[in-house]
């Protein structure tokens, strides 16, 4: 089975818009794990329904193995990342689950050290397999105006043919494509 290892930005922003009924067309069977960190951001929060999305059957929340709060540790330390995001990549690179996350630097890095990566606009692209364009059009408003994102190239997306072919980590409609992971030792 799949996992998923979630940062904060992408569960605010489909709990703002109220559709994590998206989730299981998304992510099928998979496991979608929440670090600590993450269950704290999300208990501070202001905005209700994130915080309900903490008893959702959707998501599981995980404690980190001693070699993830190591690991977890350094990336924050080094990186200067936020705690959630390198709780994330610390789990993701020990359990060999994928990273979901909008923050771009925290990608990036996870990116470099061969870690699976879903953004939002990999969500988006994926939902264009299971959403008509008026749907999808209606969803990124939405996000835009309820989370305040910017999604750049909308019509890209909306144009974009897959060919049946998921982003990096979701499930398929066709074969999966999984690209080759390269690990970098160490910090840069």
């Amino acid at each position: 089975m799949a996992l998923f290892v979630f940062d904060t930005d992408v569960v605010s922003t489909f709990a703002k818009i109220r559709r994590f009924d998206l989730f299981p067309s998304v992510f099928g069977k998979s496991e979608l794990l929440l670090p600590p960190a993450v269950v704290t951001d999300i208990k501070r929060a202001k905005y209700p329904f994130l915080q309900n999305s903490l008893v959702l059957p959707l998501f599981k929340q995980i404690e980190l193995q001693e070699k993830e709060r190591i690991l977890a540790e350094e990336i924050h330390s080094f990186k200067n990342l936020g705690k959630g995001e390198s709780e994330c990549i610390a789990i993701a690179e020990v359990r060999k689950a994928v990273f979901v996350s909008n923050d771009k630097k925290a990608v990036h890095f996870a990116e470099s050290r061969g870690i699976g990566v879903v953004t939002l606009i990999s969500i988006l692209l994926y939902l264009k397999t299971v959403l008509s364009n008026e749907e999808l059009w209606q969803l990124m408003n939405e996000i835009e105006t309820k989370d305040k994102v910017v999604i750049v190239g909308k019509e890209k997306i909306l144009a974009h043919d897959s060919g049946g072919v998921a982003p990096f980590g979701l499930p398929s409609r066709a074969k999966p494509v999984v690209p080759p992971k390269e690990k970098t030792a160490g910090f840069k």
